[in-house]
């Protein structure tokens, strides 16, 4: 007997149990089978043939199913009735595709080239056996389109075992973690339960690290160790061969530190508030904010760095795999020379404490957790401290008095170019020492406000004193800084001058 064959006695005793009122999902079905060899589930049947050959389908296993379903359904069943249930499906021949090729289980690769060659292989196996396919591996001529969400298909999982799956490009990026996660979780499914080849195409900014953040998805959604050690088979070579890993790359890139000297020293005043809040916290958020361009708010982000040195190596977080609107890529040449990671949570397992994100927010989950151990350096838009902070981390997370607790310094410069004049303001927090405020946005807000030890408002009546303004640049600068002020100020009731 060996997997195939228990898959075969599983949808039987499926329909059986469907028949006697109890709806079963079928890898649950897959668990009470496992009772035949002696086994404890699915994973240990994939994991141990070696015990499942000499199984067979008499009275004491099936007394063991009977105990099993007992257990798990609370419904009792003779062993004899389930051996007479199962008998006919001894007879049934379990279909196999490619029965001489690789074992069933996940491959990875980040070549599309290797994805094309394996197909070809699997095709020429096969006599052009179908390819179940995603955007990588869809335009083989035996490829059938899985779409979207063809992957999460109850079709797949009838399909011959051994047939070849091909899934992605996975993007391994901060914004697309966690769906890559989910792709990847229900690939792992039917590899384990119905022994299908299934070839993921990864795009990940460290491909030497891609055997660890795919450990590390699958456990994040609860997948064992040993489950994942069982179901990720090995890799894709460049000749399209199916290769089982020789020792498995398991642990994480170790942090790296580079030398790094920002294009530009953070200014003077600015410093000051950094200086500041690393005296009161030394991990959590440090924000840099700005109006209009990303370079901007990047420049500020890169002259925080040399101040958190504490905290050791710095790694940068992928944002997403998509070209901006303007045309840039996701990362700017700023912080070039440092390792970039595909998320928060992968360059965490490699040992970075200092994480720089330059577009996306951390995941609200890990940010919450890891407030106390790890430097947060974000650039984000938002001229004014509490409009940065709230672009800075998931709006709903504003609630939290927690997120203003661990502010190291909230960093605002912007600069508006008017007519014949350039013009740069300044708004800026250092780490909070009161109390905190309430868990309410409003009353969060109001403490930010007046937390601040460099205020707009106060540069632009120095400007007005200078007579650097007229009122139509007061205006345009007010406009640009802070909307809800300008707006504020100009519905405002004036009082009559009388001279």
């Amino acid at each position: 007997m060996d997997a195939a064959h228990l898959r075969v006695l599983a949808g039987r005793l499926n329909d059986w149990l469907n028949a006697k009122q109890h709806a079963v999902k079928h890898g649950h079905t897959l668990d009470f089978i496992s009772a035949i060899p002696g086994l404890r589930n699915w994973p240990e049947v994939i994991a141990h043939p070696d015990r499942v050959a000499p199984a067979q389908v008499c009275d004491q296993s099936c007394l063991r199913l009977a105990q099993r379903i007992a257990k798990k359904l609370g419904v009792t069943y003779d062993s004899a009735e389930l051996l007479i249930a199962l008998a006919d499906s001894m007879a049934e021949v379990a279909l196999d595709v490619w029965p001489g090729g690789p074992a069933p289980g996940l491959y990875l690769t980040t070549s599309e080239e290797a994805v094309n060659v394996v197909i070809k292989r699997y095709e020429a196996a096969t006599d052009g056996g179908p390819v179940y396919a995603e955007a990588a591996g869809a335009r083989a001529a035996t490829a059938i389109d899985l779409g979207e969400y063809g992957l999460y298909s109850n079709g797949l999982a009838r399909l011959p075992s051994g047939s070849l799956i091909v899934i992605g490009p996975l993007q391994f990026t901060q914004d697309e973690w966690e769906d890559s996660g989910e792709r990847l979780g229900a690939a792992a499914n039917l590899a384990l339960e119905v022994g299908h080849r299934i070839v993921a195409l990864c795009s990940t900014p460290q491909p030497t690290n891609l055997y660890a953040d795919v450990s590390l998805l699958l456990g994040n959604h609860e997948w064992t160790p040993e489950d994942v050690e069982t179901v990720l088979k090995g890799s894709v070579t460049t000749d399209g061969s199916l290769v089982a890993w020789g020792p498995r790359p398991s642990t994480p890139v170790p942090p790296v530190a580079v030398q790094f000297v920002p294009s530009e020293p953070l200014p003077e005043h600015l410093a000051n508030v950094l200086r500041a809040g690393l005296a009161v916290r030394q991990y959590g958020l440090v924000i840099a904010g700005s109006w209009r361009w990303k370079e901007d708010r990047a420049k500020l982000l890169e002259a925080t760095l040399p101040f958190t040195e504490h905290a050791g190596p710095a790694a940068r977080i992928m944002p997403n795999s998509r070209i901006d609107y303007d045309g840039n890529p996701p990362l700017l040449d700023a912080f070039y020379g440092l390792p970039v990671f595909p998320s928060a949570e992968s360059a965490y397992a490699s040992g970075y404490r200092r994480m720089i994100f330059e577009k996306a927010r951390p995941g609200e989950e890990f940010l919450l957790e890891h407030l106390d151990d790890v430097c947060f350096h974000i650039a984000t838009f938002g001229p004014i401290v509490s409009q940065a902070l709230t672009s800075a981390v998931e709006p709903r997370l504003m609630d939290n008095p927690a997120i203003v607790g661990h502010v190291i310094a909230v960093l605002c410069s912007s600069t508006v170019e008017f007519k014949k004049s350039v013009w740069t303001f300044q708004d800026a927090m250092p780490a909070l020492t009161g109390p905190l405020p309430a868990g309410d946005f409003e009353a969060i807000d109001k403490v930010v406000k007046t937390a601040r030890t460099m205020r707009w408002e106060d540069q632009l009546g120095k400007a007005l004193d200078m007579k650097f303004f007229t009122l139509r640049n007061i205006k345009k600068a007010i406009h640009a800084l802070d909307y809800e002020w300008f707006e504020n100020w100009r519905t405002a009731p004036r009082k009559k001058v009388v001279h």
